[in-house]
């Protein structure tokens, strides 16, 4: 029980350290004291957010169509109703492919999701980070907010 205790504690003052290089490097802030995560747990998200930190500072801006690879995607308005749930579950797959995630609220409708995709997420600025294991996570009513936000401007 000692050495587990020793190693803990050992991996905790590392910890400490890649905090301080961390903040030091890239401006990252935590929060003071003790956590009650596992040392090596907390290691592990630290490991995480140097590499996202290191993808950062060298990501270029896109749109999230260039990010999938520019697919050949047909506008809403040139889908027939019966192949709207191909068309759609087949973006979907490019999103998913690409760790891209995007929620809509219950009420909405196949169309009008498959018309938000193309129309506005498509066309959605974002960072070219891929890290394995990272999605992108994307929600249909914060972006419509920015939109309104935008006209308001």
């Amino acid at each position: 029980m000692l050495a587990d205790d020793s190693t803990d504690d050992v991996q905790r003052l590392l910890n400490d350290q890649k905090r301080k290089e961390l903040a030091e490097r890239y401006g990252a802030v935590f929060p003071q004291g003790h956590t009650d995560l596992p040392a090596e747990v907390e290691s592990e998200w630290l490991d995480h957010v140097e590499a996202f930190e290191r993808e950062y500072e060298n990501a270029e801006q896109m749109t999230v169509r260039e990010f999938i690879g520019s697919p050949a995607t047909p506008p809403a308005e040139d889908i027939a109703d019966s192949e709207l749930d191909a068309e759609l579950n087949q973006l979907f797959g490019i999103l998913t492919r690409n760790d891209i995630t995007v929620t809509f609220p219950p009420q909405i409708d196949d169309r009008e999701k498959y018309r938000f995709l193309y129309e506005d997420l498509l066309n959605e600025e974002m960072m070219d980070i891929r890290i394995p294991g990272m999605r992108h996570c994307f929600i249909y009513e914060e972006l419509l907010d920015d939109d309104e936000d935008d006209l308001a401007a």
